[in-house]
């Protein structure tokens, strides 16, 4: 990074693009050690995977704040070339970086403080309900600062960069009423209503099963569905650790390109 400034100051058409491909690539290692750390931690609380959890976060943000630092010198130079070979675009870039905005930043870190302290307190219901109507504030600020009337219309674009349409959600929730729904109660009548005893199963037996329902879901969720099982990007195991974490979680894996 520091690089990429000394260079952009000596000639601002200087092709800094394999550098930059360099930053990318740490932060893509960076992040995928957070995501692996934290995936760690909702399998087993222990105290040395919440250290390891937080020590990444920590290099994350870090590296975050770093590299949208550069994005922007990058974006007032005569460079912005670069930014449209890795982001599509130089106006996407700076979407992606962290704001300059002061204000914009403290809010930002107000609500990654606040969501941590939330996830620390959220087998306790009085302390969870005030943090979470203390979030929902500062979220609501964040949005207004960037225009949206809500958090959600602001994350939707700006976090999770979803291309689907409030009506294109209601169509595929109905589908996964329809198909998806039905597996699960039946599963769950045979095995407790009915007493039925557990039928020894692999995994790959209960993903061919449930492949049945995704496939009358969406032939996109389908195509999705066989790439994770081809590529093993998936642990359907029950743990035996004891943990506050819920029992199903998607990860983003950016190094691979793809979730688990």
């Amino acid at each position: 990074i520091e690089e990429i400034k000394h260079l952009l100051e000596i000639d601002a058409n200087h092709d800094v693009l394999p550098l930059f491909e360099k930053c990318m690539d740490v932060y893509d290692e960076i992040t995928n050690s957070y995501v692996l750390a934290k995936l760690a931690y909702d399998r087993d609380a222990s105290k040395e995977n919440g250290d390891n959890m937080n020590f990444s976060l920590m290099q994350y943000s870090e590296c975050a704040s770093l590299i949208s630092e550069i994005i922007y010198d990058i974006y007032d130079s005569n460079s912005r070339y670069v930014l449209e070979e890795i982001f599509g675009s130089a106006e996407d870039a700076v979407l992606w970086a962290l704001p300059e905005d002061e204000e914009i930043e403290k809010l930002i870190e107000k609500e990654l403080e606040l969501s941590n302290r939330y996830s620390e307190v959220c087998s306790n219901s009085d302390a969870a309900a005030d943090l979470f109507l203390e979030l929902l504030a500062v979220r609501k600020q964040i949005s207004e600062k960037f225009g949206y009337t809500s958090y959600s219309d602001y994350a939707d674009e700006c976090i999770y960069y979803r291309n689907f349409t409030v009506g294109s959600i209601a169509e595929f929730s109905q589908a996964v009423v329809d198909y998806i729904c039905p597996l699960l109660y039946d599963g769950l009548y045979a095995s407790f209503s009915l007493g039925v005893p557990q039928i020894p199963m692999t995994e790959d037996d209960v993903l061919l099963i449930a492949r049945k329902g995704i496939g009358n879901v969406s032939d996109e969720l389908l195509k999705t569905y066989d790439y994770m099982i081809k590529n093993n990007l998936y642990d359907i195991r029950v743990s035996d650790k004891k943990n506050p974490g819920t029992g199903a979680y998607t990860l983003s894996l950016p190094k691979k390109k793809s979730a688990f």
